[in-house]
């Protein structure tokens, strides 16, 4: 099992019920019947929805009364990016003070142990934008049996909340998620975390102590993140959007370059899923050099990494549907690959 264990201590008990469930849920089975206490029926959808899609031991519930409600002042102006600096992120950072609203960025430190240097850009990009930023530091012990624990945001979500409540902030927290996946179409190993019925069911469960919460993820697509980040030269060399251990990430990145005769942008290993969408993307829309060796290796890596996740073949036109939200008629060498 996966433990984890926060720097501040949790400020209302429904957040402790959080961490237990992540401890819990982090095994596909166990060999024990789990007894979770559960206030009001509020977390049987979230157990529900494990048992459906990735959980196959047994829980018992036991229904506790509610505690009390949170009722903090809200200035509906005012929110918190959970922020990873990435490129979702930074695009939701974008979107909000583009609206004139009052950005304040959460970022945990440790959740993602490979991609140890996020923090460090999480701090450059708050001094670019001047705006604050707080680094929350959690510990990690033993392991989880997922690609991507499920509840993984969960736990950066409650962290940004308990902060705006502590420093009488907000409780808007917004998410550089697309609010349009689902669990039917979604491998749940890789991004059940990401997907609309994790956060719906985390609404209804932060709404019975917080009446006025709102979680606020406004990136409508992955083009939509594109288009707001990858002209902007500087924020894509100063985001970490992609997948290869930070330790690795400079050997990949110096292999592109000497293989295909290409420079990314500094943070991106040339590998991972992240950083292949990212070029086909930007040569497409003339924003990176172009080799169409690259861009072939970058294609058949985004239908090796489909296969890998359900274990059957894709054609070229049901990566490209998969992967890209922009017509083929964009594309470099569609027909070639």
């Amino acid at each position: 099992m996966q433990i984890i264990t926060r720097e501040q201590p949790n400020i209302h008990p429904i957040f402790n019920q959080f961490d237990k469930l992540y401890t819990e849920l982090s095994e596909h089975t166990n060999s024990k019947k789990l007894v979770s206490a559960v206030y009001s029926d509020v977390f049987n959808p979230l157990i529900d929805l494990f048992k459906k899609y990735g959980y196959q031991g047994d829980i018992i519930t036991r229904t506790k009364q509610l505690p009390p409600a949170i009722l903090p002042d809200n200035n509906h102006k005012d929110v918190i990016v959970c922020f990873s600096s990435g490129k979702d992120s930074i695009a939701t950072v974008k979107y909000f003070l583009d609206k004139n609203y009052n950005v304040y960025l959460y970022h945990m430190r440790h959740i993602n142990p490979p991609l140890y240097d996020e923090y460090i850009q999480a701090e450059k990009l708050a001094d670019y934008w001047n705006i604050p930023i707080y680094i929350d530091t959690i510990k990690l012990s033993g392991k989880h049996d997922y690609i991507e624990h499920p509840m993984k945001n969960y736990m950066i979500a409650n962290g940004a909340l308990q902060w705006g409540i502590r420093e009488g902030i907000t409780t808007n927290i917004a998410f550089g998620n697309y609010f349009t996946s689902t669990l039917e179409s979604d491998n749940f190993e890789f991004c059940g975390g990401d997907d609309l019925e994790m956060w719906e069911i985390y609404n209804s469960i932060i709404q019975t102590i917080i009446p006025c919460f709102e979680m606020k993820i406004v990136l409508s697509s992955l083009n939509e993140t594109l288009g707001k980040v990858c002209p902007d030269k500087e924020l894509m060399e100063m985001s970490v959007s992609c997948l290869g251990r930070a330790s690795m990430r400079t050997h990949w990145h110096d292999w592109v370059k000497n293989k295909y005769g290409i420079t990314l942008p500094k943070h991106r290993c040339g590998r991972c899923y992240k950083c292949c969408v990212e070029y086909i993307y930007m040569t497409d829309h003339d924003l990176q050099e172009y080799s169409e060796e690259y861009y072939k290796y970058c294609f058949n890596n985004l239908r090796k990494n489909l296969q890998r996740e359900d274990g059957i073949k894709y054609s070229d036109e049901e990566v490209w549907q998969h992967y890209f939200f922009y017509g083929r008629d964009r594309s470099k060498i569609f027909t070639c690959v």
